[in-house]
């Protein structure tokens, strides 16, 4: 009766059950049930007995063991859970699976005849039966490996094709271990295959485009350049016959000409200019990326240096965060700094002193680079706008340029994975923020 009240009420009517039909038919009976401890875990038993009857063939006594399998059925319900999961993952990722004796005999679940295109043997596969799917190029490769593995040279890891049943031709990866004895003996090898011709066929397309791409870019590099050499053939003539109808005719043109022909010069001046920053922002688009250390502190540093020597009498105030270290292409980094730089250098000109600032925000998810002027700035309502070509946010005889710089900057970032924005304010200056989230390595100094 006490064991009774304490088999789990969900087992209880079983449990009587059992024991009733032992006592009615004279079987044993062997079952397991749940218990409630004192502590009110629940735990598991197996519970045995059998009837003794009298000579009357009457039942006097029940007589048994209760033993606690606890630990059994804990370590049951985790492989079972282990088991679903990956029966699930196997699914799923549409895996077969095998296991071979190492002489002949290979065992396939059902997954391994759906990728190789045939109906269920109905008997123990034979190494034979695998082997002659898999394609002539081929089975050299895979026995070798297969080979190589069982002596425990290396892990059997391998791609091949085969020719499934109804002719069409796969790829398939293939994975395995060996199951060894106490000597490191091979037993058997167990393993896994998945068809990853979608995949192949995939990389074969992008390798093709990748080809086409690499010789159209070829393609419009040279015509660039091609366009470049014819653009600037004429405008160094308009400028040379400019100068010198100036210098032959000066005389006899009035200061009104003088200023129409400084204005010609001065376009064809800018015009120039404008190529080169196409040309840079062309370059930016499609050079091949080269990573390696780059030292942003010291680019900086260097390109305040050449700003500061190009005008000797400005007086700025520049801060620069030292240590910055990442990983990037140099030459997009280089032009980056030198766009920013100049931008700020421009955008303060017109303040008696001014102050450009390099920093570094670090935050959980990524380090954010950045370099802020007091100088212009801008009005905010037109920020979508900067980062375009040949958007400019104030006249050209307030402040030259192409309007090309903060595109060439925009796309030099997004060429390494990062982002690139701004905030201003009119008359309070600008700070540019950029970030190369894969590839920051160090910061400070």
């Amino acid at each position: 009766v006490e064991l009774q009240q304490l088999i789990d009420p969900a087992d209880r009517d079983f449990h009587q059950a059992t024991v009733a039909n032992t006592i009615t038919t004279l079987q044993p009976y062997d079952i397991e049930c749940r218990v409630q401890r004192p502590d009110n875990t629940l735990a598991y038993m197996q519970a045995k007995g059998e009837a003794i009857v009298n000579a009357a063939g009457q039942v006097v006594q029940l007589v048994g063991t209760v033993l606690d399998i606890t630990e059994r059925k804990q370590a049951e319900l985790q492989l079972q859970i282990l088991s679903d999961r990956l029966a699930l993952a196997l699914q799923a990722g549409a895996i077969g699976t095998w296991d071979w004796d190492l002489v002949n005999e290979v065992r396939w679940d059902e997954r391994m005849y759906e990728i190789y295109g045939l109906q269920d043997l109905g008997r123990v596969a034979l190494y034979q039966d695998w082997i002659r799917l898999v394609y002539p190029d081929d089975v050299a490769t895979v026995e070798a490996a297969l080979q190589s593995a069982v002596r425990g040279e290396q892990d059997y890891r391998l791609e091949f094709r085969i020719r499934r049943s109804d002719g069409a031709l796969r790829w398939i990866r293939a994975e395995a271990i060996v199951r060894r004895d106490e000597k490191g003996e091979a037993l058997h090898m167990i393993g896994i295959n998945y068809d990853i011709t979608d995949g192949k066929q995939a990389e074969a397309k992008l390798l093709q485009t990748k080809t086409q791409l690499e010789a159209s870019n070829h393609e419009l590099e040279a015509f660039a350049y091609s366009v470049s050499h014819d653009l600037r053939a004429p405008l160094r003539a308009i400028d040379g016959f400019s100068k010198a109808l100036l210098e032959d005719y000066g005389d006899r043109v009035d200061e009104e000409g003088k200023d129409y022909f400084d204005r010609i010069r001065r376009n064809v001046q800018r015009m120039g200019l404008l190529i080169d920053d196409l040309l840079r922002l062309s370059r930016v688009s499609r050079s091949e990326m080269q990573y390696t250390t780059v030292n942003l502190s010291a680019l900086v540093q260097e390109q305040i240096n050449d700003l500061q020597a190009a005008e000797p009498e400005r007086v700025v105030q520049f801060t620069v965060a030292p240590g910055a270290i990442v990983a990037a292409d140099l030459t997009l980094m280089r032009v980056v700094i030198c766009n920013l730089l100049e931008n700020a250098w421009k955008f303060t000109s017109h303040h008696s002193c001014a102050c450009i600032e390099f920093g570094i925000i670090e935050t959980e998810a990524e380090l954010i680079y950045f370099i802020r002027d007091d100088g212009a700035g801008f009005d905010m309502s037109y920020v979508s706008k900067l980062f375009g070509v040949f958007q400019r946010l104030h006249g050209i005889d307030q402040f030259p340029g192409t309007g090309i710089g903060l595109a060439t900057v925009q796309r030099a970032v997004h060429r390494h994975g990062g982002r690139v924005w701004a905030e201003a304010a009119i008359e309070q200056g600008a700070t540019i923020y950029f970030t190369l989230p894969s590839q920051s390595l160090i910061t400070g100094g």
